[in-house]
């Protein structure tokens, strides 16, 4: 998406980078950003109205397991006071190739997985 004034934008190109145009397909505070969540939020929600489709916002869990009602809340209040129109509770998996099953270290090693003999590859 590109918007602003195109035309004062090619008037004044190599003599500024300061010019009055833009081009995105989406925006986010980078992910190793030192802000917490209210801070992302308050800053990536007022994009949205701009940006013509393909913006998310990311929640990321980590590998943690929260509570699904603390999830629900967080997710209503979201809806409620941002302008955020899209987003996404994305969890780190750690999968087995062979069996491609979710990896839970309170549950199964890797090599209860794997038959014996059996060689995981990428």
């Amino acid at each position: 998406m590109i918007k602003g004034d195109l035309a004062k934008a090619l008037l004044h190109l190599g003599s500024t980078r300061d010019l009055p145009i833009y081009y995105t397909n989406g925006t986010h505070v980078a992910p190793g950003a030192n802000v917490t969540m209210a801070e992302r939020m308050s800053i990536e929600h007022v994009f949205f109205p701009i940006v013509d489709g393909g913006n998310i916002f990311h929640i990321w869990l980590g590998e943690s397991r929260p509570d699904p009602r603390g999830l629900m809340e967080m997710a209503m209040n979201l809806c409620k006071t941002t302008q955020i129109g899209y987003f996404a509770f994305t969890r780190d998996l750690t999968v087995s190739l062979h069996q491609f099953r979710e990896f839970r270290s309170d549950r199964n090693r890797i090599s209860e997985w794997v038959s014996a003999g059996g060689r995981i590859q990428a």
